[in-house]
C-alpha cells in the first residue's frame, strides 16, 4: 500500500496518480483493505512529508489527488481527517493537507466538498485549529452553494483550461472505463457494443475522441522482448474498427486523434519508430488520412506544442514518404 501511494507521487501525469488512488479504492471495494489501514499505512509518508517536500515540491497536491478518490468513493473524510491528526503534528501542514484534499475533492465532487463543510465543521475546525470560513478564505476555497449532482454535471459545467486535459479531471472517468475494458481484451463486436454503451451518454466533443484514441493506443502497446515499446500489430488491427467509428472521417478528430498519439509517446518518452508505426498502420487503416496527419504536423497551438517537436522528428521518414506520394498522385504536381 505505501509502495503504491509512493509510485503514485513520483508521476507527473495526474492520470497515473490517479490510477494508483483508483488502484487502492478498488482494493476496499474488495475489502481487502480498509480505509482506516490506508491511513495507518500512511504514517511514515505523512511525518516524513518536511523531506518529501525538498524532492516533490508539489507533494500534497499529488498526495491529494491519490486519495481523494478513495475519500469520495467510499464516503470516508471523517476517518481520513481523525486518523491523519496524529501524523502531522506541524499546524500549517495540517492545514496544506487537508486544503488540498478539500481542493482536489472541489474539483471532482463539487456535492461531496458542500456535504463535507456542512456535516464535518467542528471536525475540520478541530484539525486546523481555526475558524472554518477564516480557512476556506486563507486557502481561496470557494463552496458552491448550488453544487453539480453529478461527474456529468461537472464536466458540463467547467470551464477554461480544465477542458483541455487529456487525462485529467475531465476525462478521467472515461479513461478508466475504456482502459479497464481494453485490459480485458475481448476484442470484436462485443468489445465495439462496450465502448458504444460507455460513450452513449458522453458528447463526442475533440477530448472525448482524444481520450478514446489515446486509451485504444494505450492498449496496444507491449514489450517487444528487448524491453522496447512496440505495437501489436493484430491487437491494434481488431480496435481499428473502434476508431474508424468515432473518428468517421472528421478532420477535426483526425487532427485531435493525432494530438492523442503525441501525448502518449511524449510520455513513454518517444521509443524509436512507435509513432512512425502508429501512423503508418492507422493510415493503412483509413483511420486518420494524409490530410489529418499534415494538419498535426502544421499545427501551431501553443497548448498542443509539449512533445511535438520531437514527434515529428520521429516519424519524419513517414511523412516525407506520405508529401511523395502525394505529389505522386497529384496531377496539377506534374
Amino acid at each position: 500500500m505505501e509502495e503504491t501511494i509512493n509510485q503514485g507521487l513520483e508521476e507527473i501525469d495526474l492520470k497515473n496518480r490517479s490510477a494508483c488512488g483508483t488502484m487502492l479504492s478498488s482494493l476496499v471495494k474488495e475489502e481487502i483493505l480498509s480505509p482506516d489501514a490506508i491511513w495507518q499505512g500512511m504514517s511514515l509518508t505523512l511525518e516524513s512529508a518536511e523531506d518529501i517536500l525538498i524532492d516533490i515540491p508539489r507533494f500534497w497536491e499529488f498526495l491529494a489527488d491519490i486519495l481523494v478518490i478513495i475519500v469520495v468513493q467510499h464516503s470516508c473524510f471523517n476517518t481520513l481527517v481523525q486518523s491523519c491528526a496524529s501524523y502531522l503534528p506541524d499546524p500549517s501542514m495540517k492545514k496544506k493537507f487537508l486544503s488540498t484534499i478539500l481542493i482536489a475533492t472541489n474539483k471532482t465532487r463539487p456535492d461531496q466538498l458542500t456535504s463535507y463543510i456542512t456535516n464535518h465543521k467542528a471536525l475540520i475546525e478541530e484539525f486546523v485549529s481555526q475558524d472554518l470560513v477564516k480557512f476556506l478564505e486563507e486557502h481561496n476555497i470557494v463552496v458552491d452553494e448550488n453544487p453539480p449532482k453529478s461527474v456529468e454535471d461537472v464536466k458540463d459545467n467547467v470551464e477554461g483550461d480544465e477542458k483541455k486535459l487529456v487525462n485529467g479531471n475531465l476525462q478521467e472517468s472515461l479513461s478508466y472505463q475504456l482502459s479497464n475494458l481494453f485490459e480485458k481484451c475481448n476484442t470484436g463486436n462485443k468489445e465495439i457494443e462496450a465502448v458504444d454503451k460507455i460513450l452513449r451518454d458522453k458528447p463526442l466533443d475533440n477530448e472525448t475522441i482524444r481520450t478514446l484514441v489515446y486509451a485504444v493506443m494505450e492498449s496496444v502497446i507491449g514489450d517487444d522482448g528487448s524491453g522496447l515499446c512496440s505495437i501489436k500489430k493484430e491487437l491494434l488491427s481488431s480496435r481499428i474498427p473502434i476508431l474508424k467509428k468515432y473518428i468517421d472521417a472528421i478532420k477535426e478528430r483526425e487532427l485531435y486523434a493525432m494530438f492523442a498519439l503525441q501525448n502518449l509517446v511524449h510520455k513513454l518518452h518517444h521509443p524509436n519508430k512507435l509513432l512512425h508505426n502508429m501512423i503508418e498502420q492507422l493510415y493503412d487503416g483509413e483511420v486518420i488520412s494524409d490530410d489529418g496527419i499534415f494538419d498535426w504536423e502544421n499545427n501551431l497551438d501553443v497548448d498542443e506544442q509539449e512533445g511535438k517537436g520531437v514527434a515529428v522528428a520521429g516519424c519524419k521518414q513517414f511523412l516525407e514518404w506520405l508529401r511523395t506520394a502525394d505529389e505522386a498522385s497529384d496531377p496539377e504536381s506534374s
